[in-house]
């Protein structure tokens, strides 16, 4: 038998597909997991919060919804982690499902093939940005598991209106910009033909999950302008987390994943195509553009599936559009078996070689070393800290007692480039950066150049 037939019979196997994409996210998200990307703000953030409100029982963070955070609070109290590694791998696992997901839609949603859906839910996988953002611990990728499953079943089972309005409930409870992809699904519901009475029930059972956030976040928070006044720090966003939107694309999307403007192409010929997938994307990127004028590249983590769909189905019609491709089942089995095994290789090109991480552990451990220092971090370190250096005194640099630290000597740990717009904001903190800068440290990954310093100063 010729091996592009056995191939071909062995997609034919129901569990075979799945476990082709399962293994390849894998593979693609594993290696070096702990080292690449840098530990980033948010991640930090997240898992400082879980792990004091299952050390307090009080939760001190309302700028998201409390499903990840719950989640991470599990977490800590199952494996209790003292790494990014154990909750990065539950993120690789995500991915993995997110994967499966995506070949389902795709299966269910379009009628291409099967080889359609596995080639999409693969370029999801397996591209150079999934590479480095699907691995983060961020609220983003909770949102995405949810948004896919309760997706799956609108598509699917249309005539549920319980199971997927929970589900997308869990979407909205993982981070609250979940709500931009209402219109969209409201579009798609018309385009099912459900009844506006179907809709309203929909919409009140995806309400449930979130409602129990508000009702607890404003009992907790003393009111519901105090909860409400939480809710707006997402439009604060500054410095390396956050760029202008409308130079996002040449900013980030060339350095990071050239491929992705693929996706835009597939996101300009769904619209000439009439394709209804196209609106998610689209009533979701608009939506940040228009309310926060800035845009934080972790936020187009929820649309990456959707990309991949979209520029799955622009390169299916071109090849459909060249006879002999089109004529070729194995030439274009090779076409597109070449382009997943060249994202794959380029992703693990990107995460093997680059430990921006190293330089942060390494400013860390040299803190660490000193005995008992007070140090002032952001959230990157901070849970750390508490977890593994209980004798160092760690402030979080936007909750600093400043005149209880007057004349007494403190370290600073900062990550370039991202730290410095947090530093210019805060005059007592630039003040002791600047008087710092003569007794910097400095570690550095040479592959990425991810620089940071360790410095020490005396309060003013």
């Amino acid at each position: 038998m010729r091996p592009w037939s056995r191939f071909g019979r062995s997609l034919g196997k129901t569990s075979t597909p799945p476990a082709i994409i399962a293994s390849v996210a894998l593979l693609v998200h594993l290696p070096n997991l702990l080292n690449y990307p840098a530990w980033f703000f948010d991640e930090g953030a997240y898992l400082h919060f879980s792990l004091e409100w299952l050390k307090t029982g009080e939760l001190t963070y309302y700028g998201h919804p409390f499903l990840p955070l719950t989640s991470l609070a599990a977490l800590f109290a199952s494996v209790n982690p003292t790494s990014y590694l154990i909750p990065r791998i539950l993120m690789a696992i995500f991915s993995a499902v997110d994967g499966i997901l995506i070949y389902k839609i795709g299966k269910a949603l379009y009628s291409k093939g099967e080889g359609f859906a596995f080639v999409a839910s693969l370029i999801y996988v397996a591209s150079p940005l999934s590479a480095r953002y699907l691995r983060l611990v961020v609220v983003d990728n909770f949102m995405t598991l949810f948004l896919l499953a309760s997706f799956l079943l609108i598509v699917t089972r249309p005539r549920d209106r319980i199971i997927s309005a929970l589900l997308f409930g869990g979407a909205l409870a993982s981070k609250q910009t979940a709500l931009f992809f209402v219109p969209a699904l409201l579009l798609y519901f018309r385009h099912q033909k459900r009844t506006t009475s179907s809709v309203i029930i929909w919409l009140l059972f995806a309400a449930i999950v979130p409602a129990l956030w508000v009702v607890y976040g404003v009992y907790q928070l003393g009111g519901l302008s105090q909860f409400l006044a939480s809710q707006f720090g997402l439009t604060a966003l500054g410095g390396e987390r956050a760029v202008n939107a409308g130079s996002l694309i040449l900013q980030r999307i060339t350095s990071r994943d050239p491929f992705l403007f693929v996706g835009l192409a597939g996101v300009v010929w769904a619209l000439y195509r009439r394709d209804w997938t196209v609106v998610f994307p689209i009533t979701y990127l608009v939506s940040f553009v228009v309310l926060f004028l800035k845009i934080s590249v972790v936020y187009l983590i929820p649309v990456l599936p959707f990309f991949s769909l979209l520029a799955t189905g622009f390169l299916f019609d071109v090849v459909k559009r060249v006879p002999r491709l089109e004529n070729s089942l194995k030439v274009k089995n090779a076409l597109f078996g070449t382009l997943i095994i060249l994202l794959t290789v380029s992703s693990l090109f990107l995460v093997i070689p680059q430990n921006p991480a190293n330089p942060q552990q390494e400013a860390l451990s040299h803190v660490a070393g000193l005995g008992s220092p007070t140090v002032i971090v952001s959230y990157t370190y901070l849970w750390l800290i508490s977890q593994n250096y209980p004798s160092i005194i760690a402030y979080d640099r936007y909750f600093v007692p400043w005149s209880q630290l007057a004349s007494r000597t403190v370290y600073l740990i900062v990550d370039y480039p991202g730290d410095l717009v947090t530093i210019n904001s805060i005059p007592q903190y630039q003040q002791l950066y600047f008087s710092s800068l003569s007794t910097a440290q400095n570690f550095t990954d040479p592959a990425s150049g991810y620089v940071v310093q360790v410095m020490y100063g005396v309060v003013a």
